[in-house]
């Protein structure tokens, strides 16, 4: 791997880093079409020393900061991760699984009615020929 540059960290560590490490921050602000991902300018990139990984950052419409996606190396990997769980996808899920509901309410409200249309249609003409005397329903006798 070419070297692209070298740092050094606050305790004393040289690093290298390699050409594809820092355009990854740049893809995941334009976008990277051959992955799905169309990018989030304000998505940041940052090393997270606690968990030893590489963090994406990013806000939601609130303005609110999260954690958009993490992995131990950086690489397509993280924007694949943003790709998939990234806050704009929520609508799309939302109006997914509101449609999903309202066709099970729906089935169920058909087998209510064909629940109770079974139960009753034979009662309600017994009921009917019984207050009629033999009469049939449209009320010629025998």
């Amino acid at each position: 791997m070419p070297i692209y540059a070298q740092a050094r960290l606050p305790d004393g560590r040289d690093v290298r880093i390699d050409a594809d490490v820092l355009d990854i921050g740049r893809k995941l602000r334009e976008g990277e079409p051959t992955l799905g991902w169309g990018g989030d300018p304000a998505a940041s990139l940052v090393f997270n020393e606690d968990r030893n990984c590489f963090e994406v950052l990013g806000q939601d419409l609130m303005g609110r900061t999260y954690v958009m996606a993490s992995h131990p190396k950086c690489d397509e990997r993280l924007l694949v991760k943003c790709r998939d769980g990234h806050w704009s996808k929520a609508k799309d899920i939302i109006d997914r699984l509101v449609d999903d509901q309202a066709a099970r309410y729906q089935q169920a409200q058909d087998a209510l009615s064909e629940a109770i249309r079974e139960e009753y249609a034979p009662r309600l003409a017994t009921t009917i020929l019984r207050s009629n005397g033999s009469r049939d329903m449209w009320g010629f006798g025998d």
